[in-house]
């Protein structure tokens, strides 16, 4: 038995298809947004990863030199800033104790940032208080500045300032 083909029987028939073919089109579509959606959210954790560990990296970079440079100011022989200024404020005592504020700064910074590098989960605290200890210890080697350099030293006193604020507001 033959069966005849009519012109509806052909349209239910290409219909049908279509139908079929857009719900298995939608099936792959929709699997393809979720492998999307799921790689960018790989993706995402990897970056913030990297992104985590190079602020440590760098973090520890700056805080060894800044280490290193207090420490050989401190062991250095030092002039009194009243002999090479004449509006000093501080004295040569005074000069050596930021200094070895300065020092300790840093050394808590070095040593946070290597602690902190390995956690899983960095909170915005710990980027804060990072920030925030080598902002101080620049503004203590600012001060010493301003002891021989006035202006020099009060310009990079009052950047560390607004860069304080800037990373507590933030």
């Amino acid at each position: 038995m033959r069966m005849r083909l009519t012109k509806s029987s052909i349209h239910s028939s290409l219909i049908s298809m279509v139908q079929a073919h857009k719900v298995y089109l939608i099936l792959i579509s929709t699997r393809y947004q979720e492998e999307g959606a799921r790689l960018d959210s790989t993706l995402a954790r990897q970056q913030k990863k990297s992104r985590t560990r190079d602020f440590f990296k760098n973090t520890g970079a700056i805080t060894t030199l800044g280490t290193g440079l207090a420490f050989s100011l401190i062991l250095s022989t030092l002039q009194d800033p009243k002999e090479t200024s004449r509006w000093a404020l501080i004295d040569l005592r005074t000069v050596r104790i930021l200094l070895a504020i300065s020092w300790l700064l840093f050394m808590v910074t070095l040593a946070l940032s290597f602690t902190w590098d390995g956690q899983k989960r960095t909170r915005a605290w710990r980027w804060k208080t990072l920030y925030l200890l080598d902002i101080a210890a620049v503004a203590c080697l600012s001060v010493i500045m301003a002891a021989y350099v006035e202006v020099v030293g009060f310009v990079g006193a009052l950047l560390a300032i607004v860069f304080g604020v800037v990373v507590l507001l933030n």
